[in-house]
């Protein structure tokens, strides 16, 4: 099986798209910071809970991921395990992000920390949009997150 080439963001546009998502102040875009810095997969990052992030270790456990699904007409989040036995791991946070981190979690109703229209959280295809369209904005084209 050959394994597909990911294409990375270079230093400069990783700066560029994290000011572009500061000017933004939408509490949901900063999963995408949040990615840039720690490698999670969308399934991880749609998935993971308040109760995931240790504040005081100052790190993010990584024990579920999850994919869109619908059940008797509406969206339901399915929660499994990441997607290999080495995606459960423990990720440090760098400095800059734990007190945005914390800010969000005071005033978070929710108990995932990427919010969405719903108790459950953002949905997969819609937050890949989300960053989709941001990336064409900025003029980096299709470049997306892997599932």
């Amino acid at each position: 099986m050959r394994r597909r080439s990911i294409e990375c963001f270079s230093r400069e546009e990783q700066r560029i798209i994290e000011q572009a998502i500061k000017a933004e102040k939408d509490q949901r875009l900063f999963g995408i910071i949040l990615c840039l810095y720690t490698g999670l997969r969308i399934g991880e990052l749609i998935a993971l809970q308040w109760e995931d992030i240790k504040m005081d270790e100052g790190v993010i456990v990584v024990s579920r991921s999850c994919h869109d699904g619908w059940k008797d007409g509406h969206y339901i989040k399915i929660i499994d395990t990441p997607k290999t036995f080495c995606s459960h791991r423990i990720i440090p946070l760098p400095r800059q992000l734990l007190d945005v981190i914390m800010r969000f979690k005071e005033t978070s109703l929710s108990r995932y920390v990427i919010i969405g229209k719903s108790e459950y959280g953002a949905q997969i295809r819609t937050y890949q949009r989300t960053f989709h369209l941001c990336c064409v904005a900025l003029g980096y084209g299709t470049r997306g997150f892997t599932l």
